[in-house]
């Protein structure tokens, strides 16, 4: 298989991860963008959501889409929160 192929590959499987994320928590994404107000806008051919001041203090999210930016946010969110509590414990 190409390199090329593998990026397709990867791609689509994070496409279905997104829109598995989306399909299942809606709710809470919607919950996340109310009560954090991100910024939004896009960034070259992405859509972001943007929570902080900049990228390297924030929590961003980018998609294709306005609801993969945001599925995106999300998943970094709570990532995000999950290592700085692991980080804040040790």
């Amino acid at each position: 298989m190409g390199e090329n192929e593998n990026t397709t590959q990867q791609g689509e499987c994070e496409d279905t991860q997104m829109d598995q994320i989306i399909k299942n928590d809606f709710p809470s994404i919607m919950t996340l963008l109310h009560s954090t107000r991100p910024k939004f806008g896009r960034d070259g051919n992405m859509f972001c959501f943007l929570i902080g001041d900049t990228l390297m203090e924030g929590i961003a999210g980018f998609g294709k889409t306005p609801w993969l930016a945001a599925a995106d946010l999300f998943r970094n969110f709570f990532t995000e929160e999950a290592e700085n509590n692991a980080v804040e414990k040790n």
